[in-house]
């Protein structure tokens, strides 16, 4: 599965490999394999928070639903 070896190569990197390093990982190793993954980036505005992940068809892949419910996607972002 590849979303959990992007976790298991995160634990083991030796610098930072937090959501946005690993979305980014996942996100070109699924669209390499012609896997129509979107990336998705959101912020919460007070107190203020980022967060990155990876959805396909809507579903996030790499989080838990109620973790990405905090936050509003940033309509629009094309990589």
């Amino acid at each position: 599965d590849v979303i959990q070896r992007v976790e298991m190569a995160s634990v083991f990197y030796p610098g930072r490999a937090r959501c946005l390093e690993q979305s980014l990982a996942l996100y070109v190793l699924l669209r390499r394999r012609a896997i129509a993954a979107e990336l998705r980036l959101g912020v919460q505005p007070y107190p203020f928070n980022a967060h990155a992940w990876v959805e396909l068809y809507g579903a996030p892949l790499n989080e838990r639903p109620e973790t990405i419910s905090q936050f509003v996607p940033i309509e629009d972002f094309a990589v």
